[in-house]
């Protein structure tokens, strides 16, 4: 994110940047430039109102993030952690991407490498709020945000509607 600073800089008057490193990178440096606002975060205890207040999420695509963001139809794009062998969080990301609510960018294991590839996917979609309406649309079309009402109905022994 710190070497895309100057684009998104240059988009400071319509976005804002929540950015959450996590406690291994707790203090890390990401300067604002341009009107652009950013608030850095070790970590977020109330995601919940993160994802209720994103236009778009950027970050990994474990179990957990990919059924948040399904249950808060908050589009996505999705940088699967390239270190598991199986890959799993590519497959945890296939249905949002399906649908057309997520994107997959493949980590490449390098800073400057993966901002070309942020560059090339994820700028363009924060400056075409006609594409980003898409991805909202398609995230409110999967059926996962309920979810629980599902799991509950299915342990009360009533079918499905």
């Amino acid at each position: 994110m710190a070497l895309l600073a100057g684009e998104l800089g240059e988009l400071g008057e319509t976005w804002q940047v929540l950015l959450i490193t996590g406690k291994d990178k707790a203090g890390a440096s990401f300067e604002a430039r341009g009107g652009l606002c950013v608030r850095v975060l070790d970590y977020c205890q109330r995601m919940d109102l993160a994802y209720a207040a994103a236009d778009l999420s950027l970050g990994r695509a474990g179990a957990g993030t990919v059924a948040e963001l399904s249950a808060t139809a908050t589009p996505a794009v999705l940088m699967p952690y390239p270190y598991h062998a199986d890959q799993h969080q590519r497959l945890n990301a296939a249905e949002l991407c399906q649908a057309g609510a997520a994107i997959i960018i493949d980590d490449a294991k390098s800073a400057e490498t993966n901002a070309q590839r942020l560059r090339e996917t994820l700028l363009p979609i924060l400056r075409d709020p006609a594409s980003l309406d898409r991805m909202r649309q398609a995230a409110k079309s999967i059926k996962g945000a309920q979810a629980a009402q599902s799991v509950a109905r299915w342990l009360l022994g009533m079918e499905e509607e």
